[in-house]
């Protein structure tokens, strides 16, 4: 697991516990994930979120626990299925090579 890997992983995992209606979130692997200036990508699909009908990612700056630049955005489940369904989602945001991460039973 490279330190990208487990960057990513340490903030799945937080937000996660932070997140109740958390329900996936899918780490989207871009084409050159080896060069350290590529941000970690996460699309988070949170029941609890409120519907913005838009896509909106927010970067956020290298910190001592992620040490890379990272793009998130959230979407409710309804959201995705009509990003999915109408092509809507941004060229470097490819859900079809993405890792999705679920919330593990507690």
């Amino acid at each position: 697991m490279n330190d990208k890997t487990h960057a990513a992983e340490f903030l799945i995992n937080r937000h996660f516990e932070v997140e109740p209606g958390m329900e996936v979130i899918y780490r989207i692997v871009g084409d050159n994930e080896d060069d350290p200036n590529e941000p970690i990508m996460l699309l988070e699909v949170n029941a609890d979120s409120l519907p913005t009908r838009d896509f909106n990612a927010f970067g956020f700056a290298p910190s001592k626990d992620v040490p890379f630049r990272t793009l998130v955005a959230e979407v409710t489940p309804e959201e995705l299925e009509t990003l999915r369904r109408e092509r809507r989602l941004p060229p470097h945001w490819d859900i079809t090579r993405a890792k999705p991460y679920y919330r593990r039973a507690a």
